[in-house]
């Protein structure tokens, strides 16, 4: 496409016809790098031994961990495990252990609530925990793993909030699906 562009310029100084190229070419440069984010994204958690990668399916037994552990954590699931590609699933867990492991390092005692959603075209995890239980300051530099947890959402072409809310600390994260991935939702003709 950029040899096309240049080539346009320099022999037929057809301007329209460099434009569409060099839009192209801009057009596959974001795609290839968002496959490479996403690659990289998957790469930064290590290499995965001949255990599988965690996904949304693992997500209980992550909860169970962290309540033999001493955390009172709440969880609910709605939706259907499968809908969600294996890169979200493993993402989202991660997210998941990351903000959990977040509570237990700086509010160990607070009670944390976990959310996961999963509709017809987005993803959404929510946690909560309250503190009103006595926090424990950061040490060290503050938000290397909120920052980490929102470029895991980005690469999944989501979102990730966090912060104070409402006499606790929330972290709400939210991934689009694929339009057609839910099992349940079928597409009417001439209903929107």
């Amino acid at each position: 496409h950029l040899t096309a562009a240049r080539r346009a310029l320099e022999q037929d100084r057809d301007i329209d016809e460099a434009v569409d190229a060099l839009t192209d070419a801009e057009r596959l440069g974001r795609e290839a790098m968002a496959d490479i984010r996403r690659t990289v994204g998957l790469l930064d958690a290590g290499p995965s031994g001949t255990r599988p990668e965690p996904t949304i399916g693992d997500i209980p037994e992550l909860i169970d961990d962290f309540r033999r552990a001493g955390l009172p954590v709440t969880f609910e699931m709605s939706g259907y495990v499968d809908v969600a590609s294996g890169a979200i699933g493993h993402g989202i867990f991660r997210i998941c252990q990351e903000s959990l492991a977040n509570i237990v390092k700086h509010a160990p005692a607070a009670k944390t609530d976990v959310r996961l959603e999963i509709g017809a075209q987005v993803l959404t995890l929510q946690i909560h925990n309250d503190l009103r239980a006595p926090a424990m300051p950061p040490s060290g530099g503050v938000g290397s793993g909120l920052r980490g947890m929102r470029q895991r959402a980005a690469l999944l072409g989501g979102q990730l909030r966090a912060g104070p809310d409402g006499g606790g600390w929330s972290v709400h994260a939210r991934v689009p699906l694929a339009a057609d991935s839910c099992p349940i939702v079928r597409r009417i003709p001439g209903l929107t």
